[in-house]
C-alpha cells in the first residue's frame, strides 16, 4: 500500500511540472538566493565605515589607560587596564558595610560587563599607579546612575585625579544640580572649570561623558553634547596623579552608585568628531 500511495504522489509531481526537468524545481535554487541577498557594501558604505575606523583608530597608539570592566568575576581586587601601561584599576573597600565597595557586573554593561557601586557603598576604585598627564588629554567613560540624588548632597564626584601623597584633589568630573568639571592647583585651589544642565541626568540611563583638555582649554560633552562655553585652566596639571572613579577616598557618603564602562584616557586632544564616536554605544570601537 505504501508503494503504492509513493507512485501515485510522484506521478502527480511529475504531471504538474509539465515538460519541464526535474532539476528546475525549487530543490537547489535557495542556495544562489541566499548568496544574492549578501552584497557587500556600496562604496559610498564602505568609506563611510573605513572613515570611522581611521577616527576609532587614530587615537588608539595614545591611549593611557583603558578600563573595561569586562571580568566574569563580580567580585574582585584589580581592574586590568587594556592600554598596555598597566594602571590598573584596584578596589578601595573604604569603610564598607554589607553592600561592599565596587564590583563587577558582568553582562551588565554596554558591551559586555561593567564596574557597580551600590547606593549605600562607601567604597570607590582608584589607580595602583601614578601618572603624568600631558598638556592635552581626554577623558571618556559610561555612567549609568541607579538613584536620583539630591542637590544637598553636595558634588558626585563620578571620576578624578588626587596628588597621590597627601589625596589632594586635583580634578573632579561629577554632578551637582549640572554635569561639572572643577580642575585645582597642588594646594587645593581651583584654577578652572566647566559645566552643562543639558542633557539632564537621567536614572537608569547610560550617560557617556567626556573632558578634552587642550593646554589651557577644557570642554565637557554630556552624550556627545558639547558645553557652550570651554574652562580656562590658569595652571595645568603637573607632577604625578592618581586617577579614580565613583566617588573620593575617604568621603563618607552619597557615593555616585551606579554602573561604569569603558574608561578611556587619551594622551591629545580629541576632535568633536571623534568624541562622536565615542559617544556612540554602537560604535566598532566597543
Amino acid at each position: 500500500l505504501t508503494r503504492a500511495v509513493n507512485a501515485v504522489v510522484l506521478t502527480i509531481l511529475l504531471s504538474s511540472c509539465g515538460n519541464q526537468p526535474i532539476a528546475q524545481t525549487n530543490t537547489r535554487e535557495p542556495e544562489p538566493a541566499k548568496t544574492a541577498q549578501v552584497t557587500p557594501a556600496a562604496p559610498a558604505d564602505a568609506a563611510a565605515v573605513q572613515q570611522r575606523r581611521d577616527a576609532i583608530e587614530a587615537h588608539e597608539p595614545e591611549m593611557l589607560v583603558h578600563w573595561t570592566f569586562d571580568s566574569p568575576y563580580v567580585f574582585g581586587v584589580y581592574e586590568y587596564d587594556r592600554s598596555g601601561n598597566s594602571v590598573d584599576g584596584r578596589t578601595v573597600w573604604n569603610g564598607q558595610r554589607s553592600a561592599g565597595g565596587l564590583y563587577w557586573k558582568p553582562g551588565e554593561g554596554l558591551h559586555g560587563g561593567a564596574g557597580y557601586i551600590p547606593d549605600s557603598s562607601r567604597g570607590c576604585m582608584t589607580a595602583r599607579d601614578t601618572m603624568e598627564l600631558p598638556a592635552s588629554w581626554t577623558l571618556s567613560m559610561w555612567y549609568k546612575p541607579s538613584a536620583d540624588k539630591p542637590d544637598s548632597v553636595g558634588s558626585l564626584n563620578i571620576a578624578y585625579f588626587t596628588n597621590p601623597n597627601d589625596g589632594t584633589i586635583r580634578f573632579t568630573l561629577g554632578q551637582r544640580g549640572r554635569w561639572g568639571v572643577n580642575v585645582y592647583n597642588e594646594e587645593g585651589a581651583q584654577v578652572g572649570g566647566t559645566g552643562m544642565s543639558n542633557p539632564v541626568r537621567q536614572v537608569g540611563q547610560w550617560h557617556h561623558l567626556a573632558v578634552v583638555v587642550d593646554n589651557n582649554q577644557m570642554h565637557m560633552f554630556v552624550n556627545g553634547v558639547k558645553s557652550e562655553r570651554p574652562g580656562t585652566i590658569s595652571a595645568p596639571i603637573t607632577g604625578p596623579v592618581r586617577l579614580g572613579i565613583a566617588g573620593i577616598k575617604g568621603a563618607p557618603h552619597h557615593k555616585p552608585g551606579g554602573h561604569y564602562d569603558e574608561l578611556r584616557l587619551i594622551g591629545r586632544a580629541l576632535s568633536d568628531d571623534e568624541i562622536a564616536v565615542l559617544a556612540d554605544k554602537d560604535s566598532e570601537v566597543y
